[in-house]
């Protein structure tokens, strides 16, 4: 029975990441200096044009713990998130190719693209506050064969929910990304 409410209870979380359009503050990349506060962002990274499969990050820094979260990826529409070929049975949305992070073992997560929206809605939950830092989640996108050397491809993340165990909720600042082609 606790499975079925958590299972439950995660979907509901990753539909509703999935559904609004809430957001944090975004800072102007994550190069900056993070500070001591809270921050979720997407690390910078490169690729090539016609590069397959790119891995894209999602970090927390300062992290005081964390049993739940949803949240949204928002991604340049010229990119192509990878899919696992399964589709949502509750709503039909794909999910996404997605591997969590060492600030994130042991998360049920969810990860659903919302094509139309361009954006991965990423839902998680434990039974315990994890407070490691590093990476949440990782996802992976196909570059256009026709990219430039030194485009750039944004990422944003807009907070949905960040709630310890005690459903304390949190309020993260947010940074964007930079995907940087060589």
């Amino acid at each position: 029975m606790k499975y079925v409410f958590c299972a439950s209870a995660l979907a509901l979380l990753t539909a509703t990441a999935l559904l609004t359009a809430c957001g944090g503050s975004t800072a102007a990349g994550n190069e900056q200096k993070i500070g001591s506060e809270l921050t979720i962002g997407v690390e910078n990274c490169t690729a090539h044009a016609g590069d397959k499969g790119v891995p894209v990050s999602v970090r927390i820094w300062n992290n005081p713990g964390y049993a739940a979260t949803g949240l949204q990826l928002v991604y340049d529409p010229a990119l192509t998130p990878q899919k696992t070929g399964e589709t949502s049975p509750n709503s039909n949305f794909p999910y996404a190719k997605c591997d969590l992070g060492e600030a994130a073992q042991g998360f049920m997560k969810s990860c659903l693209i919302g094509e139309e929206n361009h954006l991965i809605a990423f839902g998680a939950m434990t039974s315990e506050d994890c407070k490691t830092s590093g990476t949440m989640f990782t996802v992976y996108f196909d570059i256009p064969d026709n990219a430039a050397s030194g485009q750039q491809y944004k990422f944003s993340c807009n907070m949905d929910s960040l709630n310890n165990y005690n459903k304390d909720h949190l309020n993260p600042k947010t940074v964007e990304g930079t995907l940087t082609i060589e």
